[in-house]
Parts: C-alpha cells; sequence; structure tokens
C-alpha cells in the first residue's frame, strides 16, 4: 500500500508542477500582452519615470499562482485528508510554479508597492489591502531568492517614505510584521529603521514648527532691528 501512495504522491506532484508551471506562463504572457505600454502612469514618481522590468511578472500571472495554490490546496485538504506526504509534494510543486518565471522576487516587491502605494488604485479599500497584503506573503515563502525581494522592496519603501505616499502606516507595519516572521528580526530590521526614519523627521518638523510658531514675534522683532542696525551702520552716499 505505502509502495502505491508513494507513487499517486509523485504523479499528484508532477501534475501539479508541470499545470502549474504551464497555467502560469500562459497567464503572464497573455497579461503583458494585453499591456498598451510597460510604463504605468500610475505608479509613483520613482517607477513613473523608468519602465517595469523587461521580465517583469505581470499580476495576471500572479493571481493565477493564488488560484492554483488555493484549488490544488483543497485537494490536498479534502481528498488527501492533510497527509504529510501529499502536503510536502504539494509545496514543493508551488514552489516550483511560483519559481517557474525570471525575476519573480522583484516583481512580487513591485506588486506590494501596488497595495502600499497610494497614487496606485490597487489601494484603495482597506479590505482589499489587507487580504493582497496576505497573499503577497504567501507567495514570498515560496520565492526563492528573497535577497533580491529585500532589496526591491527597500527601494520601493524609501520612494514612498519620500514622496509620503504611503496608503497608510498600519499597513506598511503588517506588511514588515509578515516579512519579520517568514524571515526573521534582521531581514526586516531596515525597513523597520528607515520606517522610525520617517516617524522622527516628521516629529522633528511638527516640533520646529510648533517653536517657530511661538516665536514667531521675537524673530520678527530681531529681524528688524538687524535691518535698522545695518541702516545706521550703513556709510552715507
Amino acid at each position: 500500500p505505502s509502495k502505491g501512495i508513494e507513487a499517486l504522491r509523485d504523479i499528484f506532484f508532477g501534475f501539479v508542477k508541470e499545470v502549474g508551471a504551464r497555467e502560469v506562463k500562459r497567464a503572464n504572457e497573455e497579461g503583458r500582452h494585453r499591456q498598451a505600454s510597460p510604463v504605468r502612469p500610475d505608479m509613483s514618481h520613482m517607477l513613473a519615470r523608468s519602465s517595469l522590468p523587461a521580465d517583469y511578472v505581470c499580476s495576471d500571472a500572479i493571481q493565477m499562482m493564488l488560484d492554483l495554490y488555493s484549488h490544488y490546496l483543497t485537494l490536498v485538504r479534502v481528498t488527501f485528508q492533510e497527509d504529510a506526504r501529499f502536503s510536502k509534494a504539494f509545496k514543493k510543486a508551488c514552489e516550483h510554479f511560483i519559481n517557474a518565471l525570471p525575476n519573480m522576487s522583484e516583481s512580487l516587491a513591485i506588486h506590494a508597492h501596488y497595495f502600499l502605494d497610494k497614487n496606485c488604485p490597487e489601494s484603495r479599500g482597506t479590505e482589499s489591502i489587507d487580504v493582497a497584503l496576505d497573499s503577497i506573503i504567501l507567495l514570498f515563502n515560496f520565492i526563492q531568492d528573497k535577497d533580491l525581494f529585500h532589496r526591491s522592496y527597500a527601494r520601493l519603501l524609501a520612494a514612498r517614505i519620500i514622496s509620503f505616499s504611503s496608503v497608510r502606516d498600519e499597513a506598511e507595519k503588517r506588511m514588515m510584521k509578515h516579512l519579520m516572521q517568514v524571515c526573521g528580526f534582521q531581514y526586516a530590521m531596515t525597513f523597520q529603521r528607515m520606517f522610525m526614519d520617517k516617524a522622527l523627521s516628521i516629529e522633528l518638523s511638527r516640533e520646529f514648527g510648533k517653536w517657530e510658531r511661538e516665536h514667531r514675534e521675537l524673530l520678527l522683532r530681531q529681524q528688524q532691528q538687524s535691518l535698522l542696525c545695518l541702516l545706521y551702520t550703513s556709510p552715507s552716499p
């Protein structure tokens, strides 16, 4: 019986692996074909100045990955009753088709940016953002080049901070928390420091504005006195 189960497991693994890779590539080709231009006019300023990577994985392909994952996860749970052997084969097959397209790591970081930048239409709707971020982290668990994702995500986070275009702080913190849970504190520390620097900058600007308002009259008097002194001490023409 065990040999029969192992044979069935191998068939299941091969099927999910092959079908997944094929459907993801098809969805990506069709999605890219529908794009009139590789440049999205609704992006934040940093991405709008340059085109997307030539091998960018489009949102259609990413959605296909999520659909395939959900479909076969149900099969593992219901048909195979979450048998450990089939669960392991399922995860291995998912890792294959999620990484079937090149540049998946950078593309996933850009996909996350769409939902975290208020200039992008994907960021409209609180519930949709939370669901989207959870889905992105699900795929993040399977991507192989997490260092590339880290570099790309940090670059895009910096763009959101500089342009004050984050959709909301809670969403940014939610994403950081997820990344920390998957890869540890060290991985997310760069993002947290950037966010802390942003908060510090806002607080310093607020304190300076308060001080300026409180001392405005004093500053004006000092400026007037300096001007009068300059007029009195200047040589006559």
